[in-house]
């Protein structure tokens, strides 16, 4: 699939199970390309930003998910913490997702079909590893890095390739699962950097962004909303940064703006207005959220109203026709 303008949630039930909501932070055009290997055992999501990307949201109940990053350009970040480049992260059953992913970055998010992560692991590592990844909210597993190049290959040559006949996909399928759990039991050696749900400035920010949602009609200064969580506005600030990738204030200003988008685009425009819509989200000085709307979406709000109808979002498989695709998940 690829994503030529911004829509907020795209990636929202695109990823298998992953519930995300996704928040433009830049202004200019927005391209995402999203490509999918779905085999017998597993699921795999191939993804490319065009530009900078904040998401939140969860992880299925029961669905344990892996994820490999490719390409980062800049720091990307998941729950406060550093996203390195060949580790092999490991995403708990229904926990929040909550990071940043810059422009350029790379990245595959992997299922396991019919069975969960940690019974792949019990197969291949034994109890113990599976018992120690059972103990952790997020894991950061490094990989050696010939084991890195060729699940990148492999993963690519799955998800951009033409129907793979069998027992061609079954073979390749075969040797992703081996490279990933052995690759996975190895990691654990390490030991793996373990990230538990103690991490303060990931709290802070959860909490900050309730109260913020909580008075989307009459937004709250950082000031308050420092107080209202038990931080310095500075702590706020680093909190937001270290979890998103931009500042507290920024952040919140541009999930207002997002959901003024969104609902903009998916309101009948007989029944609505943009003043409305704006208000609802605490914006009430037009002029400045005209200007600020137009800079991050390249259209003025009542374009937006206009169109009128939700933006179809269109999913493709590896099976999909490779012309629309054409370089934008160049290696």
């Amino acid at each position: 699939m690829v994503v030529e303008d911004f829509v907020p949630g795209v990636l929202d039930n695109v990823i298998y199970d992953l519930h995300l909501d996704c928040i433009k932070l830049a202004p200019g055009p927005f391209t995402a390309c999203l490509d999918r290997f779905e085999g017998r055992h597993l699921v795999l999501d191939l993804c490319h930003l065009s530009s900078p990307l904040s998401y939140s949201g969860y992880s299925l109940p029961g669905k344990a998910k892996l994820r490999l990053s490719f390409s980062l350009p800049e720091q990307a970040l998941f729950r406060g913490e550093l996203i390195k480049t060949g580790t092999l992260d490991y995403l708990f059953p229904g926990g929040e997702v909550d990071g940043f992913y810059p422009g350029g970055a790379i990245w595959t998010d992997i299922s396991i079909k019919g069975q969960s992560v940690d019974g792949m692991l019990r197969r291949y590592a034994g109890d113990a590893a599976a018992d120690t990844v059972a103990k952790a909210s997020f894991l950061a597993l490094p990989l050696d890095k010939p084991v890195q190049t060729r699940l990148q290959t492999l993963m690519t040559l799955a998800c951009r390739s033409q129907p793979v006949a069998e027992p061609g996909a079954d073979a390749l399928e075969t040797e992703l699962l081996d490279l990933l759990f052995n690759g996975f039991a190895d990691g654990l050696a390490v030991p793996p950097e373990l990230v538990c749900n103690a991490n303060r400035r990931y709290q802070i920010m959860l909490r900050a962004r309730e109260v913020a949602l909580q008075r989307v009609h009459d937004p709250i200064g950082l000031a308050e909303l420092a107080e209202a969580v038990g931080a310095s506005v500075r702590t706020l600030e680093y909190a937001f940064k270290s979890v998103y990738g931009v500042s507290a204030g920024a952040y919140l200003r541009m999930l207002r703006l997002n959901r003024v988008y969104r609902e903009l685009l998916e309101a009948p425009s007989d029944w609505t207005t943009v003043t409305r819509v704006a208000t609802h989200w605490g914006f009430w000085h037009m002029g400045e959220f005209g200007v600020a709307y137009k800079r991050l979406f390249g259209e003025r709000p009542s374009d937006t109203l206009k169109r009128g109808a939700p933006v179809a979002v269109y999913r493709s498989t590896c099976h999909a026709d490779r012309s629309a695709r054409e370089g934008c998940l160049a290696t």
